[in-house]
């Protein structure tokens, strides 16, 4: 296996567990320390991450574009810069404003440093085949501990320096790890310029429209399921009696499953087609998170938590293959980016919906049954996107 191929894999995959950790999964572990100082609602507060989402969403066409022609060095080792501003900021608010304006910058560096950026880093510089497979493979296997990990961490921090603490030490560790590294091991990847045409898929593929359409709303609403649950998971535990460092533990099972599931959907991905793959990567979590809208017992919460993992690991390598399979690699970047606007899109809205929701009713367990509904329509959407596919 050449040099370049493990440094630039094992590079990515530190600075995704690293950024994963301390931009998405710490924000639901501070949300009660948060509403408990700050006075606010859930409902701010998800308003905050569903803001960060949006602007991330927003700008993920441009950056995926600029990927795609310049590289992804310069974006990344300057979101490694941004996100570190953005926690920074976001631990010295006081006003909702202040918070609203850090969640801004905080959404601006999760598009320059997160999934969309990497996997586009991964195919400029490794193309398409079992190679890439293994390299995606292990980048998210790695990056799928970021809850087990952080979840925990954060918890940690929180207790012992408060949530204000806890974020300036996250910030510090985004800002020494991930900068270094971005900057070293993203030298030479170059972009490739290819025409508005290319986004058309060859003969044999589902048609353009069909495809972009359909993955891209298959896949936000699943990672709007999937955004709404990892959000408030260790809140809704919390509301059901479970200790806060036993509900952190419990939310970091969920980083192992996801684990789990990469590496089942890699080992058997072509056993199944397209189509056939709804199956286990929509309706499985919709009945993980469907459990956990009514579980009581301690194992009942950890068989759901792992239903819904196993299926949401799969489903990031998922959106990579629906994009290799139904469009050509020289578009990748650019459609990736145009998914990644869509789930961005989903996981923005879904941290609002839930904690308005639970204002509303005093409870997580109906937001999580629409939760569960979502994913399914979504895995009806991503079956609809491969129809007149050959891997349909």
């Amino acid at each position: 296996m050449p040099t370049r191929w493990t440094t630039l894999v094992g590079a990515l995959a530190l600075t995704e567990i690293v950024s994963w950790g301390v931009l998405y999964y710490a924000f639901g572990v501070l949300v009660p320390a948060m509403q408990a100082e700050l006075g606010w609602s859930q409902a701010l507060l998800g308003g905050g991450f569903s803001l960060a989402l949006v602007v991330a969403a927003l700008v993920s066409i441009p950056i995926g574009r600029h990927i795609e022609r310049r590289g992804p060095r310069g974006v990344m080792s300057a979101g490694s810069l941004v996100a570190s501003a953005a926690l920074f900021a976001w631990s010295t608010v006081a006003h909702p404003l202040a918070f609203l304006a850090s969640a801004v910058v905080l959404g601006l560096a999760m598009a320059m440093v997160l999934y969309e950026a990497a996997f586009a880093a991964v195919i400029l510089g490794l193309g398409r085949g079992r190679r890439t497979d293994a390299a995606l493979l292990v980048l998210t296997v790695v990056a799928g501990l970021a809850s087990t990990v952080f979840l925990p961490l954060t918890q940690f921090l929180a207790e012992h320096e408060g949530w204000r603490g806890a974020l300036w030490r996250l910030a510090l560790l985004e800002l020494v790890v991930t900068l270094p590294l971005h900057a070293w091991v993203l030298r030479g990847l170059h972009g490739a310029r290819t025409d508005a045409a290319a986004i058309e898929p060859p003969a044999g593929r589902a048609p353009a429209r069909r495809a972009l359409l359909g993955s891209t709303a298959g896949f936000a609403l699943a990672f709007f399921a999937a955004s709404g649950v990892v959000t408030y998971l260790v809140p809704s535990l919390q509301e059901r009696g479970f200790a806060p460092e036993h509900a952190a533990l419990a939310g970091g099972l969920f980083g192992i499953g996801q684990v789990v599931g990469r590496v089942l959907f890699t080992l058997a991905r072509d056993r199944l087609t397209l189509g056939a793959w709804c199956l286990p990567l929509f309706v499985l979590p919709a009945l993980g998170i469907g459990g956990l809208a009514g579980a009581t017992s301690e194992l009942g919460v950890l068989a759901c938590i792992l239903a819904f993992a196993f299926a949401s690991g799969g489903q990031t390598l998922a959106r990579s293959t629906w994009i290799l399979e139904l469009f050509p690699l020289p578009a990748f970047a650019r459609v990736n980016g145009i998914l990644g606007l869509g789930t961005l899109l989903g996981r923005a809205v879904a941290p609002l919906a839930v904690g308005a929701v639970h204002d509303l009713s005093g409870s997580h367990r109906p937001a999580f049954l629409g939760l569960a509904s979502a994913c399914l329509a979504g895995g009806a959407c991503a079956w609809w996107a491969t129809r007149g596919s050959a891997r349909s």
